[in-house]
Formats: C-alpha cells, structure tokens, sequence
C-alpha cells in the first residue's frame, strides 16, 4: 500500500499515556491511500513540499515515496544551524 499524501499533519500522537514509549502514534488520511502500481502516474498525490523529486519528475509512486516523505519530517524540524 501507498498513502499517497503522507506529511506531518497525518501524523497523529495519543497523549492520553503519560509514559512516551506507551505512547501510539496512529496515520491518518488514507483516503488516497492505494496498491503499488495501481495509480494514475499523470496525477500528483499529496503536498509538494514532501514528494519524493523522482515523483516531480513523472516517474510512478512507489513504497519509496511514502518512507521519503516520513524523512522529511524530522528535517522540517531541525534548525538549520544543527544541519551544516
């Protein structure tokens, strides 16, 4: 399966466990959600800022796309004096 349009805002976090290791994260928005291969590759799916580029540059969607764009979370949040 591929979400399609995974970003930060379909990254959810129960914070009901006050322990953060009993904490769950849940993903949601798996409306676009789809099968490997079974997409229209002329559509964009999703928020640009997260794509993986090879997406950008037409070719199709794959698991790939989706573990790309949970990457670029974690670099949205990291000050840009931590990164040079």
């Amino acid at each position: 399966m591929i979400h399609h349009g995974f970003h930060t805002g379909n990254i959810l976090l129960d914070e009901r466990e006050l322990l953060v290791e009993n904490q769950k994260i849940f993903i949601s928005d798996m409306g676009l959600c789809g099968e490997v291969g079974n997409t229209d590759e002329t559509k964009l799916y999703g928020v640009v800022r997260y794509m993986l580029p090879e997406v950008l540059r037409g070719k199709p969607y794959t698991q790939a796309a989706d573990i790309y764009s949970l990457g670029v979370r974690p670099k949205i949040n990291v000050p840009e004096a931590l990164l040079t």
